[in-house]
């Protein structure tokens, strides 16, 4: 009946049915191709069909690189809701870390009037966060068809010139389906490359902001140890 491939930046998020055709009256020929697709991150579903098994691929192939875009807008919403929940959170625990310092300083002077400023600053370090996406690659499912051996009664009948024919048409079907899975997988490198550059760049930046805030903190500590 033919096959359906389909590759993805975000593999382990795509679900899809089987291969399923409508067949005419007689049963003596295809009319429709039909596959399922489901998204369990995004929640999206699509039945694809075609009347040619290579056009119902190219629908595939386009429907794929769709998903794949909206899963990338899907994570930068993500990290943006993220890094305002860090932020949120730096904000709260600046606020946290002010009211311990007062109440530091007023157990501390009410027993000595000696202050340990040290222990009054924050000396806590960014947890970088690793890049939670595995590569996944594609492998070639079809077979290398095997060296072609002719008969003698294959011979003796003429046959030799159809068979080398069809031997080369599956040589050739295998050699493009190896070099379709090979370009495939590269594209999915270079985008899971780039997805994770920016990941890091975000989290030097998210590493910025949490040091920049916890020295300012600190600095208030230092500012009050002047003025003692």
């Amino acid at each position: 009946m033919g096959k359906i491939s389909y590759q993805s930046t975000n593999l382990q998020n795509v679900q899809a049915g089987e291969l399923r055709a409508k067949f005419s009256a007689a049963g003596d020929r295809i009319l429709r191709y039909y596959m399922d697709f489901r998204h369990v991150v995004l929640d999206l579903h699509k039945e694809l069909s075609a009347p040619e098994i290579s056009i119902l691929q190219n629908k595939v192939d386009t429907l794929m690189a769709q998903w794949d875009k909206k899963y990338e807008a899907y994570l930068k919403k993500e990290e943006a809701a993220s890094g305002k929940e860090i932020a949120d959170q730096m904000s709260t625990d600046a606020a946290v870390r002010r009211d311990r310092l007062n109440n530091t300083l007023r157990h501390t002077l009410s027993v000595d009037d000696t202050v340990d400023w040290n222990v009054l600053k924050d000396s806590s370090k960014f947890e970088r966060e690793e890049y939670p996406r595995q590569l996944k690659e594609e492998r070639v499912t079809l077979t290398a068809p095997p060296p072609l051996k002719v008969g003698f009664f294959q011979i003796l009948f003429w046959q030799r010139g159809k068979l080398q024919a069809q031997y080369d048409a599956q040589v050739a079907n295998y050699t493009r389906e190896v070099e379709r899975v090979k370009a495939a997988n590269e594209k999915a490198h270079a985008e899971w490359v780039a997805a994770r550059d920016q990941w890091n760049t975000d989290q030097d930046e998210k590493a910025r902001i949490f040091v920049e805030a916890r020295d300012a903190e600190n600095g208030k500590v230092d500012t009050l140890k002047s003025a003692w």
